[in-house]
């Protein structure tokens, strides 16, 4: 899931996107995309692999040498950082109007694919005439720009970009046939909740441990869905347990305390320790 915004908070606006690793529970850090003169609010699409395309309209900057107004694009790369900004389109803001619209027409499927989107704005014309809604094709290198990355070391694998995060536990795993049963909760609009068996890589399997919590992606392939890209959270300490035997306790502890009787109550008091087996009369209690 995918948010982008504008905000003005403290006299400087601002556009800001973030995204969500678990369909809406929780926000990354929000990055700043703009260069400090955005005008109303941005598009933004999640592709395939994770990555943000953000479209917004960028006003006349205050500096000699400063970007140009116009129509400007970013991509937040799949490890949430920021590619430089791209100049879509020059336009004087003042013919620009209205929020741009992005829609993505062909995803990343892997590999050395392109993603296509196609983004539509809206214009004044001169003299309040001559404008109107304009569309036009974005060709993004997406393959091209994760396989740059990846020569530097800095880019995620494969398996860490495509696919849909999930978490749950280890049920059970069955080697023979190359499958892991996980119980994990609803990925909204994907899969419901409950005990589902996935399919992974022998390497995978020869790893994972039932009862533990992980962290990991799924896709379907084929015609079953895959388990991939897996990690075992770290197990919490193991909490003792104290069993409390009260016959003996009750029984220790009558043998230290000095019994008193008030009327038909048994009061029970000792300095370091106070107990009453009925009404406790006590000022202490």
């Amino acid at each position: 899931m995918a948010a982008a915004w504008f905000t003005a908070a403290e006299d400087r606006p601002r556009l800001r996107i973030s995204s969500s690793p678990d369909a809406g529970s929780r926000f990354l850090l929000p990055l700043n995309v703009d260069f400090g003169k955005p005008l109303g609010e941005p598009a933004v699409a999640m592709l395939h692999d994770g990555a943000l395309v953000t479209l917004w309209v960028e006003g006349e900057s205050s500096r000699a040498k400063g970007p140009p107004a116009g129509l400007w694009l970013r991509r937040a790369t799949p490890d949430y950082s920021l590619d430089p900004p791209v100049l879509v389109i020059a336009e004087s803001a003042g013919r620009l109007r209205g929020q741009p619209r992005l829609a993505v027409v062909r995803d990343f499927t892997g590999g050395k694919s392109d993603v296509i989107a196609v983004a539509t704005y809206a214009t004044i014309g001169t003299g309040g005439t001559g404008g109107g809604l304009r569309s036009f094709l974005i060709t993004i290198p997406e393959g091209a720009l994760l396989a740059a990355a990846a020569e530097c070391g800095c880019a995620p694998s494969t398996d860490q970009v495509l696919g849909h995060p999930l978490r749950g536990v280890i049920v059970s795993v069955d080697p023979t046939r190359g499958e892991v049963v996980a119980k994990h909760p609803d990925i909204p609009g994907l899969r419901l909740g409950g005990t589902h068996s996935y399919r992974a890589a022998p390497e995978l399997i020869a790893r994972v441990q039932p009862g533990r919590d992980f962290l990991a992606r799924i896709e379907p392939i084929g015609d079953a869905w895959t388990l991939f890209d897996l990690r075992l959270l770290v197990a919490p300490p193991e909490k003792k347990k104290y069993l409390f035997n009260w016959r003996v306790g009750l029984t220790r502890y009558l043998a230290l305390a000095r019994v008193h009787r008030l009327d038909d109550s048994a009061i029970i008091w000792n300095p370091l320790l106070f107990c009453a087996l009925t009404d406790c009369q006590h000022p202490f209690a």
